[in-house]
C-alpha cells in the first residue's frame, strides 16, 4: 500500500513570472525550498529589482508578447522571500505582505526555512 505523501505548503504566484521561467519553475507549477525571509521597505529596493520581480507577459495583437508587471505600491513594509527550485537550485524571490488574515506572516514564513512548496501559478495570462 503506497504511503501518502504529506502536503506540502503552497505559495501562489497570479502570473507566471519571468523569474519563475529563468528558475524552470514549469507554466503549472513546480517545487521550491525556502532558504531566506527578511523584512524590507519597497522604497529602498532598487528599481531594477522591483522591475524583474514583477514581470510577466501577455499574449497580445498577432501573438506577439507584451511586457506587464503586478503593480506594487510604491512604498511600505514587504517580505523578501528567497526560494531554490528544487531540482536547477537556481534562486527567485517573491515580495509579499508581512500580515494577512493569520496574523504576522514573517514569524509563519522564518518558521518554514528549508521547507519544500509547491508553486501555484494561477495565471490569467
Amino acid at each position: 500500500m503506497p504511503k501518502n505523501k504529506p502536503k506540502l505548503p503552497k505559495i501562489k504566484f497570479s502570473h507566471h513570472y519571468e523569474k519563475l521561467r529563468e528558475a524552470e519553475i514549469a507554466e503549472e507549477g513546480g517545487n521550491a525550498c525556502l532558504i531566506s525571509v527578511c523584512k524590507v521597505n519597497l522604497e529602498d529596493l532598487p528599481k531594477g529589482f522591483l522591475w524583474w520581480d514583477t514581470l510577466y507577459y501577455v499574449l497580445g495583437k498577432g501573438g506577439k508578447r507584451e511586457e506587464r508587471h503586478f503593480k506594487l505600491p510604491e512604498k511600505g513594509e514587504y517580505l523578501l522571500l528567497v526560494f531554490s527550485e528544487k531540482f536547477s537550485y537556481i534562486l527567485f524571490g517573491t515580495l509579499r505582505s508581512p500580515y494577512g488574515k493569520w496574523g504576522d506572516k514573517q514569524m509563519h514564513y522564518q518558521s518554514m526555512i528549508g521547507k519544500e512548496f509547491e508553486v501555484i501559478i494561477n495565471a490569467e495570462e
